[in-house]
């Protein structure tokens, strides 16, 4: 019964949708957020929509790669999906909660691994991954990071031009305080087990999804708050910001949401860019960043100071429970280059 529930719950939001395709996930049929889709030749296509909806682009392209931290990675023929869904199954991440041992203790610790990745004009360009400790201080809330690995690595082209400086990913950084906890008393109650802030408009800017049995709850956020754009520029330098997106994930088993019990957060940025004023060509930029949340304890000052201390490592590793990028992906990430004295 339950089963057929959730089918009848996917077929509807297939058909709300009109003729696109939808992806959801599996275990209740809400629709997946900001889903990156590639082509089997490593093209990004785009990201899903806030209902779930794939880009335009990927209905047409035969084959196509979907990603996204929360759910196992998937490989679908658009042509052949039932229904218009493409079901996602759920990752199982789980975070142990960390008592208080000893005396009182003077920051929270979260270890992490955070990747990032930037694509330009649909092409992979960079990718970044590494293990960062966050210290948060228990007294003021400020947080101190301390690098402990990390590994970059460009496109040979972008080498060769010497231009991969310009896409150097941006050191991973921690929120002071989450997005959740900003606005939490504003947010209002669009369906069971999902809440909503909306603008003066009325327009959804941001949705916090709550699943009770899963004890996770996940927060998902248009950082432009429905604005089309943003526009910058100097000295010939123009940046026009299309999309902004960030997200956040806690566990519930142990209480309420907060940095205690974050688990992932994730942000997205597109853009428009010209280096060298308006006769330069335009590129599409696109920034994406992924931060797991390893572990969690409390520590002391002295221990904070001393790993401060500790020589920064390379080479890192992908942890065991973290999703592997989609093949066509790490296929090119597998070639791209550290630049010569990085």
């Amino acid at each position: 019964m339950k089963k057929l529930l959730l089918s009848i719950l996917a077929l509807a939001v297939a058909l709300a949708a009109g003729a696109q395709t939808t992806v959801v996930d599996a275990s209740d049929g809400s629709p997946v957020a900001f889903a990156s889709v590639f082509t089997s030749g490593s093209t990004f296509i785009g990201t899903t929509a806030a209902d779930g909806t794939l880009p335009p682009k990927a209905e047409k392209v035969g084959k196509i790669f979907i990603q996204h931290l929360n759910y196992e990675n998937a490989s679908v023929m658009t042509d052949t999906v039932s229904s218009g869904v493409i079901a996602l199954r759920p990752l199982v991440y789980s975070l142990d909660e960390v008592p208080v041992v000893g005396k009182t203790p003077d920051y929270l610790k979260l270890t992490t691994y955070v990747r990032k990745y930037q694509i330009v004009d649909s092409v992979p360009a960079s990718f970044q991954e590494g293990y960062h400790d966050f210290y948060v201080s228990l007294k003021n809330g400020k947080i101190k990071r301390k690098t402990r690995s990390v590994r970059e690595v460009y496109r040979q082209d972008l080498i060769d031009n010497d231009d991969y400086s310009f896409f150097a990913n941006l050191k991973p950084r921690m929120l002071r305080k989450s997005r959740l906890m900003r606005v939490k008393d504003q947010l209002t109650e669009d369906r069971p087990g999902l809440t909503v802030l909306r603008n003066k408009k009325g327009e959804v800017y941001m949705k916090v999804r709550n699943d009770t049995a899963a004890h996770v709850l996940e927060v998902f956020l248009d950082s432009l708050f429905t604005q089309d754009t943003l526009s910058f520029g100097l000295f010939g330098f123009h940046l026009k910001i299309t999309d902004m997106r960030y997200g956040e994930v806690y566990s519930t088993a142990n209480g309420s949401p907060d940095i205690r019990n974050m688990m992932k957060s994730y942000d997205y940025t597109s853009c428009l860019v010209r280096i060298h004023g308006k006769k330069s060509p335009e590129m599409r930029d696109e920034i994406f960043s992924e931060t797991f949340v390893l572990r969690t304890e409390y520590v002391s000052k002295d221990d904070m100071k001393a790993a401060m201390k500790e020589p920064e490592g390379n080479n890192p590793t992908r942890p065991e429970e973290v999703p592997p990028l989609i093949e066509p992906f790490q296929r090119v990430v597998d070639g791209m280059n550290e630049p010569s004295g990085k």
